[in-house]
């Protein structure tokens, strides 16, 4: 509210000098506080701040105090910390069980498979502790993507340890198993560079106009493209499954495939 030379906040229960505010930068926001980008105070209830020619606050609370009871927040941020502790944990037990090969290594099956899911776990858990929760959706979907990549391969395993033949190497199923991992990660990658390699002070001010723009729509776009990428690996098993060659039976009584020539 602006009345002659004075602005006011908390429902017109506080009144400030409004050539002052306006020449140090000062704006009343909405929520009855009153920030320059580099200096923020409350203004409401019991909350009243004096502000003098320089510029400067006295008898002032800054927007970073709590001002509400945190009791309840803080027991559930202390649980959420420990069960995090306990899954960083189990993950580590994890990617150290599941990473270990008891057969011999093969072109076809890398080791390294087995250890991605388990290894974005982690990358997931470092970033959510340290950075923020946003950064956390490339590395969730890449964790998502190789888990189910990796249950693609050992239903792939299963196959060729019952019938070396049973899948072939230059058939559609194959090319989907090729492609769809450079399609995931690179749609990833875009809704990462997209939504996080960008300028954050714009958004830390809570601009609308910057944390709706195309930027962030055509972020959740790729993210929604990557996540389906998964039904690919699905889609290659039901494919291999519908192997059009002709089967005949060896001598232990298993199924192998026989060629056919024109």
């Amino acid at each position: 509210m602006a009345d002659g030379g004075w602005l006011y906040s908390d429902g017109g229960r506080q009144r400030f000098n409004a050539t002052i505010l306006k020449q140090y930068g000062y704006v009343i926001y909405p929520n009855n506080t009153i920030s320059n980008y580099s200096s923020c105070v409350l203004a409401f209830g019991g909350y009243i701040p004096t502000v003098i020619g320089n510029g400067s606050w006295y008898n002032s609370t800054g927007c970073d105090t709590p001002v509400r009871p945190i009791r309840t927040r803080g027991i559930v941020g202390i649980v959420a910390a420990i069960i995090f502790g306990v899954l960083l944990v189990l993950s580590l037990v994890a990617l150290n069980k599941h990473g270990k090969s008891f057969l011999p290594a093969e072109k076809r099956f890398r080791l390294v498979g087995r250890r991605w899911p388990w290894v974005w776990v982690l990358g997931t858990a470092a970033i959510f502790h340290f950075i923020f929760y946003l950064v956390t959706l490339p590395a969730c979907l890449s964790a998502i993507w190789e888990m189910t990549r990796n249950w693609a391969s050992f239903e792939e395993r299963k196959g060729v340890d019952e019938d070396f033949t049973r899948y072939r190497q230059d058939d559609l199923r194959s090319k989907i198993e090729f492609y769809e991992p450079l399609l995931f990660y690179l749609f990833n990658f875009l809704s990462f560079f997209l939504s996080i390699l960008r300028a954050w002070n714009p958004i830390a001010r809570s601009n609308v106009n910057v944390i709706t723009d195309g930027r962030f729509q055509a972020s959740s776009i790729f993210s929604l493209l990557a996540a389906k990428r998964g039904s690919g690996i699905a889609a290659s098993e039901e494919y291999s499954e519908c192997d059009p060659r002709p089967r005949d039976v060896n001598h232990a009584g298993q199924k192998i495939y026989r060629e056919t020539w024109d």
